[in-house]
């Protein structure tokens, strides 16, 4: 049976979007009004923004928690980046938690909600299977993007890439005439689309996608040769 839309529902679902998005948006930013200022009032204010978007809601935007993690992320206090070695960062990727890990050394810097390939479980076989490749890679390069804010290239595929594509295409796991793919990279969204990262919408061809406003920050804090590991 087809639901008729509900013009109500909607209109929170959009409030508690737009509320939670200009919390992350004034935090990032260093604008907080007092009254939004201590861990305990950021907690309570997103709690009201996630029971707007799930009272009388047929299907919540984000899985439960995601956007109050948003909101932890947002309210952490801006880097100091002249106190940060670009040359001792890396980055960690956790697919099946949907983080990325951002440390200098041992030392944790950031952890930022992402999404992935539109297959986003299993390691890339093959160019097009929506998969994001797993394994230890580096940054090719880097640069502004005009669809996306900032483009970071991998160097996928990688020596250990090729062979796992080989071993696969001799065991006959995937077609002889498969091509191993390439351009993985890290990327934000869309202008005005960051509820793509709070609904886990899996929406690349094979790349990690952030937020803009994340992706920004971590485009500051990682060079061409950045160690990146993905893990299942």
């Amino acid at each position: 049976m087809q639901h008729k839309p509900n013009f109500r529902n909607v209109f929170r679902k959009l409030i508690a979007l737009l509320y939670a998005l200009r919390l992350s948006l004034h935090t990032l930013r260093g604008e907080v009004a007092n009254r939004w200022q201590t861990p305990s009032q950021i907690v309570v204010a997103s709690g009201i923004a996630i029971f707007l978007l799930c009272g009388g809601c047929r299907k919540t935007v984000a899985p439960p928690g995601e956007l109050l993690f948003a909101a932890e992320v947002a309210a952490q206090a801006p880097l100091q980046l002249a106190d940060i070695d670009t040359m001792r960062t890396r980055i960690v990727i956790d697919k099946s938690d949907y983080r990325l890990h951002l440390y200098e050394g041992d030392r944790l810097l950031r952890t930022y909600p992402m999404v992935l390939g539109f297959e986003p479980i299993g390691d890339k076989c093959r160019e097009g299977d929506g998969r994001t490749p797993e394994g230890k890679f580096h940054i090719r390069t880097k640069y502004a993007h005009a669809k996306w804010s900032k483009f970071i290239w991998l160097d996928y595929p990688t020596d250990e890439s090729w062979q796992r594509f080989n071993a696969r295409k001799a065991a006959g796991e995937i077609p002889a005439t498969a091509s191993i793919g390439g351009d993985i990279g890290i990327h934000g969204v869309p202008e005005g689309r960051d509820e793509i990262i709070f609904d886990r919408q899996n929406w690349t061809l094979g790349c990690i996608s952030l937020q803009r406003a994340h992706v920004d920050e971590l485009y500051a804090l990682i060079r061409t040769g950045t160690e990146i590991l993905i893990q299942p």
